[in-house]
């Protein structure tokens, strides 16, 4: 009775420390795509009010025009960032263990190439359909 008692209150235990790590892990990510958006628009709600306040002759107004248009596809580039950071620190933290000292460009790629792997086993398909896809059609 007292072992299925303590067995009990590991398996508890374990799946609360899961569960907060599984928390930490979305709010890190959500943090992280709050600064992205932040890093994107609050720079841009400047230049907007910027555009607005400047006659178009001004190079303030030009300087204004050519910073929005280049600060927003940088929001894809953030949340590619944010998006890859998990598994980047998952490989860089898996490769620690084994003695082997990867710079975050390294891991980077590594996840990046996993990512790969991973969508190209699921467009083959497991059933061994040797590469070629099975349409439903008929």
């Amino acid at each position: 009775n007292n072992t299925l008692s303590r067995t009990v209150s590991t398996r508890s235990t374990n799946s609360g420390s899961r569960m907060s790590s599984s928390k930490r892990a979305i709010f890190q990510m959500a943090i992280g795509y709050v600064t992205a958006w932040g890093m994107i628009y609050i720079p841009g709600a400047v230049f907007v009010a910027l555009l607005r306040t400047t006659a178009p002759q001004e190079p303030m107004y030009q300087f204004s025009s050519i910073a929005l248009a280049c600060l927003s596809p940088l929001q894809g580039l953030y949340n590619f960032i944010v998006f890859m950071s998990q598994k980047v620190r998952a490989v860089k933290s898996s490769r620690a263990g084994r003695s082997e000292n990867l710079t975050w460009v390294q891991a980077f790629f590594i996840a990046y190439q996993s990512k790969e792997d991973r969508r190209r086993r699921s467009t083959t398909g497991a059933s061994g359909s040797g590469g070629r896809r099975i349409s439903n059609s008929g």
